[in-house]
């Protein structure tokens, strides 16, 4: 078993994000489309509040143990809401999903190879409808991780610019110890947001 799917099994009875919550309420109006895209599902917490909320869920994860123990933790009359893929960031296709009205990445775009993360975010924008909202978080250059070259990690400015054509609801940069899975605490520069597409 790979730390990846301990982590997984230890999260996955852990609670929503709140910050999905709030995205929630800002789109209180409840759209005609009921369609989320989650992206690094992981553990599925998020996706299973979500299909409880009655969303249809497009759970993507580069790991198949994650989408499986997600598929095991969803009724049988809840799964026709829930389509899994197990694709890479750098390989991931706007033909591939469907236009949909709330997006969720929590602690996963990072993990996309900076040479392909502007491709991944035309794809992500290309298929957010009209008012739609983006919740989600990404990692800061001042954390630890980011002598990882392989990984994308941004500065404040970067992150502005990314939601240019975006209303931002809410903003927060945080830099402190948090804890990891597979080696004690790091330092972590996390930027959170919610931003509804204009």
């Amino acid at each position: 078993m790979s730390n990846w799917d301990e982590y997984y099994r230890v999260r996955k009875d852990h609670q929503h994000s709140d910050l999905v919550y709030y995205a929630l309420n800002i789109l209180k109006y409840n759209p005609d489309i009921k369609r989320v895209i989650d992206l690094g599902c992981g553990a599925g917490n998020d996706a299973k509040y979500l299909i409880g909320r009655e969303w249809d869920v497009y759970a993507v994860d580069i790991n198949d143990s994650a989408l499986k123990l997600l598929r095991e933790s969803i009724s049988m009359d809840s799964l026709e809401r829930l389509k899994t893929y197990n694709v890479a960031f750098e390989d991931l296709d706007k033909d591939l999903l469907p236009d949909s009205s709330l997006v969720v990445a929590f602690s996963s775009l990072s993990f996309c190879n900076p040479l392909h993360f502007n491709k991944l975010w035309d794809v992500i924008v290309s298929k957010m409808l009209k008012d739609a909202v983006f919740v989600g978080n990404f990692f800061g250059v001042n954390d630890e991780w980011a002598v990882n070259k392989e990984m994308s990690f941004f500065t404040y400015g970067r992150i502005r610019e990314l939601f240019e054509g975006f209303h931002i609801q809410f903003i927060r940069e945080i830099e402190h110890q948090v804890p990891t899975f597979t080696s004690g605490n790091k330092y972590g520069h996390i930027h959170s947001i919610i931003a509804s597409k204009l």
